[in-house]
């Protein structure tokens, strides 16, 4: 089981929470090549509360995605 650690970054009031889930920091800048149906970068940045700092990408077109992934398209809608 995956455990998402938060970490505060100062002790500031009006700061965010850093969250780590395994190699992965919501402080990070975080590039996904390949994701295929986009399940890997949708589940990253619910557990963030953000995908605000993922940049996800596919080889294939939005069409082929969906045809060819039956569950891809809630993640890139």
């Amino acid at each position: 089981m995956v455990q998402l650690v938060e970490i505060p970054l100062e002790e500031k009031k009006d700061e965010k929470l850093v969250k780590w889930l395994r190699h992965y920091s919501s402080a990070q800048s975080i590039l996904i090549v390949g994701d295929g149906d986009f399940s890997f970068s949708r589940a990253l940045a619910t557990a963030f509360g953000s995908g605000e700092n993922i940049v996800a990408t596919s080889l294939d077109s939005y069409v082929h995605l969906i045809s060819m992934y039956s569950k891809a398209e809630p993640n890139v809608t």
